[in-house]
């Protein structure tokens, strides 16, 4: 039997190498235990994620160093965000130069049964030649009227080298719930 894949088909498999569930977590970490050189790009699945404080954004840092520590310069990281509210308002959000790349801006906690949901690729974290770029669709209640925000997301990594850890975090407080699982895809 011949295997065919293709993206009109949705080839390639999508391996779960780790589900980590946030309660009251000020960062969640994976390191060079799950972000090796075995997959080229890797998919974070963010499930009915809840931050602990009105208004805070998801971001995400990388560890070149296995995950002892994080990268954290306020030049470390570029990002875009680009979508539109529920009202068709545009959402966008630009940064050449950042200390943490934001995935989700202004989540509204005040209303219950309002979360966090989306993919972000991570792609060529063990080419050291290249930056680690990030892409994916976040879809989140925002800290407006009428509430429904839905962001394409890109960014990267400004250096070229090996990446092997992944840190998520709000950035003000903590993620009260929710839950990150990280795939290995092969494609």
């Amino acid at each position: 039997m011949t295997t065919k894949v293709s993206p009109v088909m949705g080839g390639g498999a999508w391996k779960l190498l780790s589900t980590q569930s946030a309660s009251a977590s000020s960062t969640l970490d994976w390191t060079s235990a799950h972000i090796t050189s075995t997959y080229d790009t890797y998919a974070i699945v963010c499930t009915a994620v809840i931050v602990s404080l009105d208004g805070s954004q998801l971001q995400f840092r990388v560890s070149n160093d296995g995950g002892a520590t994080y990268e954290a310069d306020a030049s470390d990281y570029a990002y875009t965000l680009s979508g539109i509210d529920d009202a068709g308002s545009a959402k966008n959000l630009i940064s050449t130069s950042a200390a943490r790349m934001v995935f989700c801006n202004g989540h509204d906690t005040a209303v219950g049964g309002r979360a966090i949901n989306g993919v972000v690729y991570m792609h060529h974290p063990s080419n050291s030649a290249l930056y680690t770029h990030f892409s994916g669709v976040v879809q989140y209640s925002e800290n407006a009227n009428p509430g429904l925000a839905t962001l394409t997301v890109s960014g990267e990594y400004n250096t070229a080298e090996t990446v092997n850890g992944l840190q998520v975090m709000a950035s003000s407080n903590e993620i009260t719930s929710g839950k990150f699982s990280l795939y290995g895809l092969a494609i």
